[in-house]
């Protein structure tokens, strides 16, 4: 599994002044000194005003290690989630294609990762469409839906995965 720390990390320093395209980050794990390549889309705010929330921003992230791309979605301000299951049900669609998809929520981390066998999906899907849109279900809120541009994104992870098999 990809800690995808260092990528929400560069992901916050990146969106604090809020990028219209996708970037490509590289960062390397304090602890064994392996690279990670990720591919990191615009910022979204909620569709919704929210009223303490509305300044959260969200995006797109994927990491890799060599073959192994894992995507995530992180958020500048974590919301509390509602704990039905473990894991959390959010829905996602890729242009007018909606589908449930499993995440996990690691605690006290600004992201939600999408678990395993949601991965080749996602993947599939953000290289593929224009459009994602991603709903969450929040305490005291409700339904929060962010949309993210996908433009540029089969670019971005085509240069990710080609830093992933050069290193």
């Amino acid at each position: 599994m990809i800690n995808s720390l260092g990528a929400v990390a560069a992901g916050a320093m990146l969106f604090a002044g809020a990028t219209t395209e996708w970037v490509n980050t590289e960062s390397t794990s304090a602890f064994s000194s392996k690279v990670a390549y990720e591919a990191i889309s615009p910022s979204s705010y909620p569709s919704s005003h929210l009223n303490f929330h509305a300044d959260t921003e969200s995006w797109i992230g994927l990491s890799c290690k060599g073959e192994s791309t894992r995507v995530y979605f992180g958020l500048t301000n974590m919301p509390k989630m509602l704990m039905h299951d473990d894991p959390l049900i959010a829905k996602v669609r890729f242009n007018d294609d909606v589908r449930e998809i499993s995440i996990r929520q690691p605690s006290s981390q600004h992201y939600l990762n999408p678990t395993a066998s949601d991965q080749a999906y996602l993947l599939e899907g953000i290289q593929s469409s224009d459009t994602l849109s991603l709903e969450l279900t929040w305490s005291n809120i409700g339904s929060v839906q962010f949309d993210y541009n996908l433009d540029g994104a089969k670019s971005s992870i085509s240069t990710m995965k080609a830093q992933c098999k050069e290193a």
